[in-house]
């Protein structure tokens, strides 16, 4: 499924030559906070963990793109107009705590990284 560009948050499927474009991989909330955007919060996940919502194009009602602690692996076909799309995969680790420092937040709470 698409992921919602950066600067937009529209989908985007048009990418002309030369023109970089990010797109959002999703977001997290403070847990506590969690239950006052409807958006974010499943109540099948643990209300005192760190959830990660993917920004998919679609929200499922089932709200499946709401992902708890653990490891997940996401693969990304990315492509362009003039050129064959490439595959890469990232790994997310999401620890389900939840760190005020921005830093440490990416360092114990919530890692992305590509993995080929």
């Amino acid at each position: 499924m698409n992921l919602i560009w950066s600067d937009s948050f529209v989908p985007f499927t048009i990418v002309s030559p030369g023109m970089e474009r990010y797109c959002f991989v999703g977001r997290t909330l403070k847990p506590k906070d969690r239950h006052n955007f409807p958006a974010f919060h499943d109540q099948n996940l643990p209300v005192d963990k760190t959830c990660l919502k993917l920004d998919t194009v679609l929200a499922r009602h089932t709200k499946e793109h709401i992902v708890g602690p653990g490891t997940y692996r996401l693969e990304c076909l990315i492509g362009a107009a003039n050129t064959k799309a490439v595959r890469k995969v990232f790994e997310i680790n999401l620890s389900g705590n939840w760190y005020d420092d921005e830093v440490e937040m990416y360092e114990k709470g919530l890692n992305i990284s590509m993995v080929n």
